[in-house]
């Protein structure tokens, strides 16, 4: 479950902002572990304006790709964390797919990511 402070309410699934927390039963086969160093953040999405960003510091989350999908797991409860949002906090155990908002464009490339 997900529990949102902006709202008080938990749920299945939570956005934070550009950032949608789909809750999945399991990680796809395939799946392979993104490694990181030690003190380093998860970053889900990186405002190419601001410079903020959707960021899940705790070293017992893990983030895994298959393909262009991204998927995390939370060990234990953690934080996703953004400058201009409230946190949502996933309880243990939990593995979501990471999915990025996108806008529509009129062109060539028809879809891009929402960027802040």
């Amino acid at each position: 479950m997900i529990h949102s402070e902006a709202t008080g309410k938990s749920a299945r699934n939570g956005r934070h902002g550009d950032v949608l927390l789909k809750r999945v039963d399991a990680l796809p086969p395939g799946a392979v572990e993104v490694p990181r160093r030690q003190g380093e953040d998860i970053i889900l999405a990186l405002g190419e304006v601001t410079g903020h960003a959707h960021r899940i510091g705790d070293m017992d989350v893990k983030l895994f790709r298959i393909g262009g999908e991204r998927f995390v797991v939370f060990d234990r409860s953690a934080g996703l964390s953004h400058e201009e949002h409230k946190t949502l906090t996933a309880s243990a155990g939990g593995v979501y797919q990471v999915i990025q908002q996108v806008e529509y464009v009129p062109g060539p490339t028809r879809q891009r990511d929402v960027a802040d």
